[in-house]
């Protein structure tokens, strides 16, 4: 009996701090396709649809983009364990999940972070004063900032915020533009269901100016983009420090869609937010986001502040370090996900990062940009302006680079600006095995090469089974009907000393993104091509081919001389397939990912608990010294 209260109350522990990840009584559903509803359609006639009944529940559609019927259900009777009990099985329902608490991805500035300050390192690490010579962005450009909301009545900010004219000049209380949002002048607040976005927080607010402050206006500080359309979509309470759900950010995706499809030209939204290690944000949000960038709207977000791997995987059910959005792969890959560099190039102490996950790093320590005027989080403000730490900030460097390309080649795609910043990185060691580029943003390459220069021959170098050496191919670079073209000789040439392995796994970081073609080499001169299959490459992740499994002797090379021509290199838009331990556990319930079987024994469950215990107490207790 001791022993089983012992088991009883470690496992009440482990339960609390994961249920503390979702709001109780709320669901989040998608209705299958078979179910063609109105967007009014009333709660009776859902509830019948959901076979409940009707006092039981309230029902809201925020997501109806791509035939997709998406509700949240909010429920004083039931709690979200009985919800997914009671909707698992309704044949009308093809998803449920519990509203998970998400979280803006912000690092307090206590002095021990507040030290040599350099207004501008950021700008000039990522070489926005070169930018600045050629465009300095256009009020044409639209970026949504889906977080805190903005203070919009900020002096460095209000000549940039996004205006629906139509709402501003009509009926107060009507839904003028008919967009389904009444008074949406300056965008909306989801979390509040009000017009009113404003920012009492600062953590959106200082995001919205790293993205577009006003520029040479002779106040404060330049944005990214001095010009530009700021879009703010709220999703947290007034507090900002503590959590809001999954429903407000799936809601704000279905808005700037809505906003998207009537002509609004929006290129990217900005989401410096997460969910805790290990959750699993669900397949709802994950397929609203694809929609969205369907829509031709990247969307860039923030590693996490854990200083964790986010490739780790769940080998056991016991916990995992994915951090989602940054870690969901989508079958379009329009997920751009950033971690931190502070001013010495290195990775902070607190910035995850991912080989498989991170995409690139852009500066995120110390960074000065504006405040709101009454802000509870930046406690080394000065007027309007102060200083913040994080991958949140790193993250709007990115979505102000989308906003300077699409400025200034208006005919690129998502694909090709997303091709264009990542193909464009400055290479840190700090990076090397950390992030997929390997590099930090450069917005000045990137709007000097959207068609990339590659120099030199592509040889690896390898000794005992890591790479020290690798020169790029030879040509000029640039795509054509869903292939890459090289106009000079291709040549790969490979050489190993001392492997250790008769089974080698190599990385080619020639990135591309084009959608469902298979990756080959062909040759003009004879019209051959020759398929890039298991028996030398295969496709691994996003932006790159590997050369995987081949049984290569010790001290051994491996050669492919191309004949002499035009070469053409067709590199499929290559998925980072989820294996099947890298597939996350479902969550039903706010079991934070992890699953107990019924059939384990009471030392298996005990050992388990212990296992979770520990994680939890080092965990808080690191969060404890990280306040201090």
């Amino acid at each position: 009996m001791k022993r089983l209260f012992i088991i009883l109350s470690l496992f009440l522990l482990f339960y609390q701090s994961f249920a503390n990840d979702f709001i109780n009584g709320e669901v989040i559903i998608k209705l299958k396709n078979k179910q063609n509803l109105q967007n009014n359609i009333s709660t009776k006639s859902l509830t019948h649809i959901l076979n409940i009944h009707e006092q039981a529940i309230e029902t809201k559609k925020i997501f109806s983009h791509g035939n997709k019927n998406i509700f949240l259900i909010k429920s004083k009777v039931y709690s979200t364990e009985e919800l997914i009990e009671k909707f698992k099985q309704n044949p009308n329902i093809e998803h449920v999940e519990p509203n998970i608490k998400i979280k803006p991805l912000k690092i307090p500035n206590d002095p021990v972070y507040m030290k040599d300050y350099y207004y501008y390192w950021g700008q000039d690490k990522v070489k926005a004063f070169q930018a600045w010579d050629l465009t300095v962005g256009s009020e044409d450009i639209v970026i949504a900032v889906v977080d805190t909301g903005i203070d919009y009545t900020h002096p460095d900010l209000k000549d940039n915020i996004w205006r629906n004219e139509i709402e501003c000049s009509g009926l107060i209380g009507v839904d003028d533009d008919g967009n389904g949002y009444v008074d949406d002048c300056i965008g909306f607040d989801m979390h509040d269901q009000d017009n009113d976005p404003l920012d009492y927080d600062g953590h959106g607010t200082h995001v919205a100016g790293i993205i577009g402050a006003v520029g040479n206006n002779g106040l404060g500080i330049a944005g990214i983009n001095w010009r530009v359309k700021l879009l703010p979509c709220k999703i947290f309470d007034d507090e900002g420090s503590g959590f809001n759900v999954l429903s407000a950010a799936i809601e704000c995706l279905d808005y700037i869609i809505t906003l998207k499809k009537r002509g609004v030209n929006i290129v990217a939204s900005n989401n410096s937010w997460a969910a805790s290690p290990g959750v699993y944000l669900g397949d709802i949000l994950k397929e609203a986001i694809q929609e969205a960038v369907n829509t031709g709207i990247l969307f860039i977000t923030a590693a996490g502040n854990e200083g964790t791997n986010n490739d780790e995987v769940c080998k056991t059910d016991t916990f995992c370090q994915h951090v989602y959005p940054c870690d969901y792969k989508l079958d379009n890959d329009g997920i751009i996900c950033v971690t931190a560099v502070d001013k010495n190039d290195e990775l902070p102490f607190y910035a995850n990062y991912g080989m498989y996950s991170v995409d690139l790093a852009a500066p995120g320590d110390d960074i000065y940009s504006t405040a709101t005027t009454v802000d509870r989080f930046i406690l080394s403000a000065v007027g309007n302006y102060g200083w913040e730490t994080g991958t949140s900030m790193a993250t709007p460097f990115v979505s102000g680079a989308v906003g300077l390309l699409k400025s200034m080649y208006s005919f690129l795609t998502w694909r090709d600006i997303k091709a264009t910043i990542l193909l464009n990185t400055d290479y840190l060691p700090s990076l090397e095995n950390k992030v997929l580029t390997e590099g930090r943003l450069n917005i000045y390459a990137a709007l000097n090469n959207p068609i990339r220069d590659i120099n030199g021959t592509l040889g690896i170098l390898i000794e005992n089974d890591k790479i020290i050496r690798v020169e790029e191919m030879e040509g000029e670079y640039y795509p054509q009907d869903n292939y890459i073209f090289y106009e000079k000789p291709f040549s790969l040439y490979i050489y190993l000393t001392n492997n250790n392995s008769s089974i080698i796994d190599l990385i080619f970081k020639l990135l591309s993104l084009y959608e469902n073609v298979e990756p080959a080499i062909c040759f003009d001169n004879d019209k051959t091509c020759y398929k890039i299959d298991n028996d030398l490459f295969s496709k691994t992740s996003y932006g790159s081919l590997s050369l995987i499994k081949m049984q290569i002797e010790d001290n051994s090379e491996y050669d492919v001389d191309n004949e002499p021509g035009k070469v053409r290199v067709n590199i499929a838009f290559l998925k980072r397939d989820k294996t099947a331990e890298d597939t996350p556990v479902e969550n039903e319930g706010g079991d934070g990912g992890c699953s107990l079987s019924k059939d384990k024994n009471d030392f298996s469950i005990l050992l388990f608990i212990l296992i979770m215990a520990s994680v939890i107490l080092v965990k808080r207790a690191k969060e404890s010294f990280s306040n201090l």
